[in-house]
């Protein structure tokens, strides 16, 4: 009998065949189809036995014919080869619609590639021509500098107006936060673990204060200066893995935060920096900020900021959450020692004393509890401090339900006098809790 199978059928399972003409069924030696009534006038026979045929179609013929054939015959099988092979036109044309197209269209982009660059190579040798002319004319306009238009960097800010400031000049978006950029000196150093070579690189000291802004994630207001750099020539440059001696942090309400960038340029000479944030209300504002490296560096005043006196615990008192951990501040006392391993410059040291207990906190990552002072201290000035490798060997240690844990940390100030802690951490329920202590050292 035949067997379907996959669209295909099979022959050579007992003795049926097709009629050419219907397709109906036929036992072998058939002289006429009992459907078409087709005549078969010398009979036929089945091919060799050698794979399943698709029906109408396929690599090789599922029958053939006997000599001689009767032109009724010939003319069925003319009229059976026809639609098949207009059939196997059709549906290649269907699996593969695009091929002229494409064909067509992969000559028509070859020829605009070259077109563009013969064009971009034009008008390089046409920029560097333009600036050997004239060094006034540059990306950021007639600002005097050595900025030219070797590369253009208009897709970076397409669309978006940048208000500019020069260093010492403060960026304020009024309730949300202050920046300003207080200079740029050059450094030699170069990170040997770095692909990049740049040309020149610079530190660049800023400053930004929280006069408002908060987030729902994040601790505080964040400027890192590595958004989009173009450098005298205008290329584009980057954030550089040099050393650094002040980081950014989240700066919550109230508090200031100075900070240090370092940035690889392939050209020495002034350079700009644009940058966007979204305030609380996810409302974007622009800023750019140019810099020339020649100019003296600014130390601006430290703005006064009237924040609501928000609850804090005293040394001696306990932050409690429910199930998951309790801390309690000891004490704090200050020291004259300095270490050798940092170049920070601090102008007091202080360590503080603290306890913590895990009350049935667990986490998917660290085996227990782990509490740190260290992450976001604001000094008497509302400027903030930072973690000091000073003298101590009472370390945090992570702990596991039932245990207590008696650490020190070490914080160094740019303002002495009274200060505050505070503490962010998310809980096993991966719900955000934050309190601060106000540490009294005298």
């Amino acid at each position: 009998m035949i067997i379907t199978e996959g669209g295909y059928r099979k022959f050579w399972e007992d003795e049926y065949m097709n009629c050419p003409t219907c397709g109906a069924f036929l036992p072998d030696n058939a002289t006429m189809c009992n459907t078409c009534k087709t005549v078969f006038q010398m009979g036929y026979r089945p091919a060799e036995p050698a794979q399943s045929q698709p029906f109408l179609g396929g690599k090789g013929p599922a029958m053939t014919y006997n000599e001689p054939v009767s032109p009724l015959v010939q003319t069925m099988a003319q009229k059976i080869a026809e639609p098949v092979e207009n059939k196997k036109q059709q549906q290649t044309q269907k699996r593969f619609p695009l091929v002229p197209v494409l064909i067509g269209s992969g000559a028509l982009v070859i020829v605009a590639v070259l077109v563009t660059l013969i064009a971009v190579f034009a008008g390089k040798d046409r920029g560097t021509e333009v600036a050997a002319d004239d060094s006034t004319e540059s990306t950021f306009g007639s600002i005097g500098s050595d900025i030219t238009e070797e590369e253009d960097t208009s897709y970076a800010s397409a669309g978006v107006h940048y208000e500019e400031f020069n260093i010492g000049e403060t960026w304020t978006v009024d309730g949300q936060w202050m920046l300003t950029v207080l200079g740029a000196k050059k450094t030699e150093e170069r990170n040997n673990y770095s692909d990049r070579e740049p040309e020149v690189v610079y530190i660049v000291d800023y400053m930004y204060t929280n006069i408002g802004y908060e987030d729902a994630v994040m601790d505080g207001v964040y400027f890192s200066l590595n958004d989009i750099i173009i450098d005298s020539k205008g290329r584009s440059g980057y954030s550089y893995n040099a050393n650094v001696i002040n980081y950014a942090q989240e700066a919550p309400l109230g508090a200031t935060c100075r900070a240090q960038a370092s940035i690889g340029l392939d050209h020495d000479g002034t350079f700009k920096i644009n940058m966007t944030r979204y305030d609380d209300d996810c409302k974007p504002h622009s800023a750019s900020f140019i810099i020339d490296p020649g100019k003296e560096a600014y130390d601006v005043e430290l703005p006064s900021v009237d924040t609501p006196d928000a609850p804090a615990l005293a040394i001696g008192e306990t932050w409690t959450v429910d199930g998951q951990w309790s801390v309690t501040v000891t004490g704090v006392r200050e020291t004259d020692s300095r270490s050798e391993y940092t170049e920070k410059n601090p102008e007091k040291v202080y360590i503080v004393e603290y306890t913590y207990t895990n009350l049935g906190y667990e986490d998917e990552i660290m085996d227990g509890l782990y509490i740190a002072l260290d992450d976001m201290i604001i000094d008497s000035a509302g400027v903030m401090g930072y973690s000091y490798p000073g003298d101590t060997n009472k370390y945090p240690k992570t702990i596991k339900s039932g245990e207590t844990c008696t650490a020190e940390s070490c914080i160094g100030v740019e303002h002495g006098g009274d200060f505050r802690v505070s503490i962010s951490k998310y809980d096993s329920e991966k719900n955000k809790q934050k309190e601060t202590f106000n540490i009294k050292v005298n």
